[in-house]
């Protein structure tokens, strides 16, 4: 297997990837990473292109900012807070590493969401895209629409549309339920809904979901991607072709997602 390596612009992510990158050799770096080692770099697309994994150290932010550039499948090292995306702190690098070089391993495919606006593609989004008002203090009245039947129309200060793998991000400190990453659903929260008027969904992946707004709004997809919306201007998010793929040597999603909660 021929690996790329993406690194968080931090000291601690940097000398995490100097050590793996003697304990491997043949990596191919990005740029940033590259430049502290003393190596030749390249951008995120271009390992996509030419390795068959990929190794990100960092957190959260990096991983989603790598899947967003990358198809291929990624191995993520702690290096920043709390890192729940990740799959092993920075201790157990190296030991997971020889783990993986030995052939002891599993890749393991999280869904994406597609979503359209106005019918033109944005990003997909890994974790989720929140639609929020674009005007501080004033609520933002939604029509949510669930294969083209509306079922609810409320006001609140945002909503977000989360996949299985962000239930742990957002969606989670709005009281939204965790969902296994292995599943195919969307999970619907809203934010600050006016008089509770909405509680979380869960929906199956085979459901299309349409959102319409009566002001300014602003989009974001994984903290990545922002754009203001108008009024009348039309979401539709859908289960996406594409999938996140992760590199895993072992099963114990609720056991780390339980301890990282705790920390």
């Amino acid at each position: 297997m021929k690996w790329g390596m993406v690194c968080k612009p931090s000291k601690e992510a940097f000398e995490i990837g100097k050590r793996i990158y003697e304990m491997i050799g043949d990596v191919a770096l990005e740029s940033k990473i590259a430049s502290f080692i003393g190596e030749k770099g390249y951008k995120i697309k271009e390992l996509g292109e030419k390795c068959d994994g990929i190794i990100v150290i960092g957190g959260d932010g990096t991983i989603l900012l790598t899947l967003s550039q990358v198809k291929k499948p990624i191995f993520s090292i702690n290096a920043g807070r709390i890192g729940f995306l990740t799959e092993v702190d920075a201790e157990d690098a190296e030991k997971a590493l020889k783990e993986i070089l030995r052939g002891n391993y599993f890749i393991e495919e999280s869904m994406k969401i597609k979503i359209l606006l106005n019918k033109k593609r944005l990003p997909d989004a890994v974790n989720e895209m929140v639609v929020h008002t674009a005007n501080l203090g004033k609520i933002l009245p939604f029509k949510v629409y669930i294969d083209n039947k509306m079922v609810k129309k409320w006001s609140g200060d945002g909503l977000i549309v989360s996949t299985p793998l962000g239930s742990t991000s957002y969606a989670l400190s709005l009281g939204g339920p965790i969902i296994e990453p292995k599943m195919n659903a969307f999970l619907i929260v809203a934010i600050a809904p006016f008089r509770r008027a909405f509680y979380p969904l869960v929906l199956s992946s085979e459901r299309k979901i349409k959102i319409e707004v009566e002001k300014d709004a602003e989009i974001a997809i994984d903290g990545l991607y922002n754009k203001i919306i108008s009024k009348d201007d039309v979401i539709e998010v859908m289960a996406s072709p594409e999938k996140a793929k992760f590199i895993k040597i072992n099963d114990k999603f609720f056991e780390k997602v339980y301890k990282k909660l705790e920390k």
